[in-house]
């Protein structure tokens, strides 16, 4: 069971839970961050040399891309694309570490059970899923008001999607407040 966090600390608080389950002794030297967005939550992780992020919304890459350029992102090679299209053109194990970090509640669920079938494919060491638990209503727009399709909520997993399939979890069931929780999913290979 995770720990609460407050909406005020919440990019702080879901960067200490991956760094919770994260490799101390940098094993994880090739990421493939789906749904990257700006990398707020894997810029930097220990031991990482390669850090690929796909993100379909061109904003929200050019954030990241940003950001790499001013020397917050080592080794960043931006990918404009969805996610479960690239992932399936990836080799078996192509990457150490395959993240999906706030993306399969924006895919309906056939669509993001693919997205794990094929995370599970492509991640040699380590696959990582951070997600709401639960369905939590969210409408197609952006923090700033602005429409974005892409962030609209569509489902909500719950555990047992990921302990049935041999994956660790940890639920944070205070994590939105009054509208549900969040769930932290790894496979460790």
């Amino acid at each position: 069971m995770g720990s609460f966090v407050t909406a005020k600390d919440w990019r702080t608080g879901m960067r200490d839970a991956l760094l919770s389950i994260w490799p101390a002794n940098g094993s994880i030297g090739s990421i493939l961050d789906l749904g990257c967005r700006d990398c707020w939550h894997t810029a930097g992780l220990p031991g990482v040399t390669r850090h690929v992020g796909v993100e379909v919304w061109p904003e929200a890459l050019e954030r990241g891309i940003r950001k790499a350029k001013a020397g917050g992102i080592p080794n960043f090679e931006p990918v404009l694309a969805e996610g479960l299209g690239y992932l399936e053109g990836c080799p078996d194990g192509s990457f150490a570490g395959v993240l999906a970090i706030d993306l399969l509640e924006h895919f309906p669920q056939d669509k993001s059970v693919a997205l794990l079938n094929e995370m599970e494919r492509v991640a040699s060491k380590l696959a990582v899923v951070w997600t709401t638990m639960g369905y939590i209503p969210q409408a197609p727009f952006d923090a700033d008001g602005s429409p974005q399709p892409y962030e609209q909520h569509l489902w909500g997993p719950v555990p047992g999607l990921f302990t049935e399939r041999g994956w660790s979890v940890n639920t944070y069931p205070e994590w939105h407040e009054t509208r549900g929780g969040a769930i932290l999913a790894w496979q460790s290979k």
